[in-house]
């Protein structure tokens, strides 16, 4: 696994006067593509969308894709606008400019080697859903053409929003037939229950997100950032507990594969997301999180904890010279590897959605 793939705050340097995307020179790739970014620019043409004051701010980028279907002529507009947003970060990230490198001297060679010889990228996460997947995909494709990168293809992922549960099955090594699988997000916590058919992942239902909790950073003290931490750990428990319990059956797995918004190796959590103050409650926190499992559930509960970015990866493995990007609250980037054991993949249809679960019930006393 390579590590340290960071793309957030990446400063865009030496950009070409094209489709006045120069005016991004200084920002950040995170201050110009992010679900805020696309939240503010999508509200910017609501009446051209339809968008009336009763639709929340977080489902406009559905919105989006939902007019992209009919052929709105401002939503191709908006679509066209943030593709080249994109393609313009993955430019400055492929071509690795001598401007590039000053201006983010903390990025190391190595990491800008895997950027330059990269030839396909994923789109994952919410925003790459269709329709404003595939738009993203081919205004992002078009601009890099246009510069002169003809060896670079962005491709949007089949389940986009889904891939890290699939990605957290084919992490499961025991011999099975369903299991829980979940990815902690900033905005949501995601889960479903894999189903398998001796090495392959056969399905997965999904069953009902739930916002996230106590994703708060920049504490008063460190007395405060220690209660969050343990209030964000109760919660987590609490929403795996839940789904677990809801969803025990016959050949149901021990072992819990969890995406996570944060970095992490080896169980271990680290900076770089809102789930960081974990580390506060132990060195190792797969460890903290199992002994925690365990008691509640009255038996030995293995965990495997993956960052987000390399969860969702692992979908493609296999895959040379290829990143995968997840679009969602912030960049999620890993790198796909071939791993012998991983299962397969054998999912023709992805659902039924939203699930109601019983589970739920274990949220309201967080």
């Amino acid at each position: 696994m390579k590590s340290n793939i960071r793309l957030n705050r990446v400063i865009l340097a030496g950009l070409p006067k094209i489709y006045g995307l120069d005016k991004y020179e200084g920002a950040t790739a995170f201050d110009i593509f992010s679900s805020g970014e696309v939240i503010h620019t999508v509200a910017q043409s609501r009446h051209l969308l339809g968008i009336g004051d009763d639709v929340d701010g977080a489902d406009y980028p559905k919105v989006l894709s939902a007019a992209l279907a009919t052929g709105n002529t401002a939503a191709k507009e908006i679509a066209m606008d943030l593709g080249r947003r994109l393609g313009i970060i993955l430019w400055v990230m492929k071509t690795a400019s001598s401007a590039t490198r000053e201006a983010n001297s903390w990025y190391d060679d190595g990491e800008w080697l895997a950027w330059i010889n990269a030839r396909k990228i994923f789109l994952t996460g919410g925003l790459a859903s269709p329709c404003l997947g595939d738009e993203l995909a081919k205004y992002a494709m078009e601009l890099l053409q246009e510069l002169g990168v003809k060896d670079m293809e962005v491709i949007p992922g089949k389940y986009p929003s889904q891939a890290p549960l699939i990605a957290a099955a084919r992490f499961n090594k025991e011999d099975c037939s369903s299991s829980l699988v979940l990815d902690f997000g900033h905005t949501f916590v995601k889960a479903g229950v894999a189903m398998y058919d001796g090495d392959r992942v056969t399905g997965i239902r999904p069953l009902e997100k739930v916002p996230s909790r106590f994703m708060g950073k920049g504490y008063s003290s460190a007395d405060e950032e220690l209660l969050e931490a343990k209030e964000l750990h109760g919660f987590i428990a609490d929403v795996i507990e839940g789904h677990y319990r809801a969803n025990l059956c016959d050949g149901f797995s021990h072992h819990v594969v969890i995406s996570i918004a944060n970095n992490v190796e080896n169980g271990r959590i680290g900076s770089g997301g809102c789930y960081y103050k974990l580390q506060l409650l132990g060195d190792v926190y797969r460890d903290v999180l199992m002994m925690e499992l365990s008691h509640r559930l009255g038996h030995d509960v293995d965990v495997t904890l993956l960052h987000d970015g390399y969860a969702a990866a692992m979908c493609f493995a296999g895959e040379q010279d290829a990143i995968q990007i997840a679009l969602g609250t912030a960049f999620g980037v890993g790198f796909p590897e071939e791993l012998p054991w991983l299962k397969k993949v054998d999912i023709e249809e992805y659902g039924p959605t939203n699930i109601k679960s019983p589970s739920c019930k274990f949220y309201a006393r967080v």
